[in-house]
């Protein structure tokens, strides 16, 4: 599990996006769900 507060030290803008109930494939076990969160992350760069 990723440490928020200890990564936020170090990058400004970091920011964790979870994918509930998926295990180390996400793109393969809930396709909709990470191409939906994979654009978010996305957007959040611009």
């Amino acid at each position: 599990m990723e440490d928020l507060g200890s990564n936020k030290k170090h990058i400004k803008d970091y920011r964790i996006y979870y994918i509930e109930g998926s295990g180390y494939f996400p793109m393969l076990e809930q396709p909709q769900q990470f191409n939906t969160t994979l654009m978010k992350a996305v957007q959040s760069v611009k």
